[in-house]
């Protein structure tokens, strides 16, 4: 998604590299920012605040992707996923099944 939206914002004139290498230098600051958040390290709390980043990034750049080319984004995927993730973070370490 970062990749496309990069895309958008530069027409499509730059690329972010191999493996992301000017993705730094195309994002703002505050956009590369939280991307730095998405890596972490093995901490468990760490962890889930990083996927909780990357469904942050990812789905801003999803809506601005959507926006740009009149798609319609799924709302209502995108708040069931949010949930779900809410609900497994909370889950009591010797629960024995999701739901």
């Amino acid at each position: 998604m970062l990749s496309w939206e990069i895309g958008v914002n530069t027409g499509f004139s730059k690329s972010i590299g191999v493996k992301g290498k000017y993705l730094q230098t195309l994002l703002e600051p505050e956009k590369w920012e939280q991307y730095l958040q998405t890596y972490v390290d093995s901490d468990y709390e760490n962890i889930w605040d990083s996927i909780f980043m990357f469904y942050e990034v990812f789905t801003q750049s999803a809506v601005f992707i959507a926006n740009e080319y009149n798609f319609t984004f799924p709302e209502d995927i995108a708040s069931k996923v949010l949930s779900f993730l809410n609900h497994v973070r909370t889950l009591s370490d010797n629960a024995d099944s999701i739901y």
